[in-house]
């Protein structure tokens, strides 16, 4: 191993947060409740890549639309169990 070997990137270190899921975090948070529901859907489809959309969906479960307060349940149980 070289001196500057220490500074290379390792092929499956993380390089921060994911564009995708920050993303879909903030159509969460859309007027169109549609947008929100479909935004819970993926999250949860994501699994443990979605980890840190926890707590915006945490939030997703108190919507106004019952629709997307379930799939926020829903995403957010998919993704628990991907973490375990």
């Amino acid at each position: 191993m070289g001196l500057f070997d220490i500074f290379k990137k390792k092929k499956d270190e993380p390089t921060g947060p994911d564009p995708v899921v920050l993303a879909l975090i903030e159509r969460l948070k859309a007027d169109d409740w549609q947008r929100r529901l479909d935004a819970s859907h993926e999250l949860g489809r994501m699994g443990a890549r979605a980890a840190s959309a926890q707590p915006a969906l945490e939030e997703a479960t108190c919507d106004e639309h019952n629709e997307v307060c379930t799939a926020a349940a829903d995403a957010l149980s998919a993704i628990r169990r991907a973490l375990h």
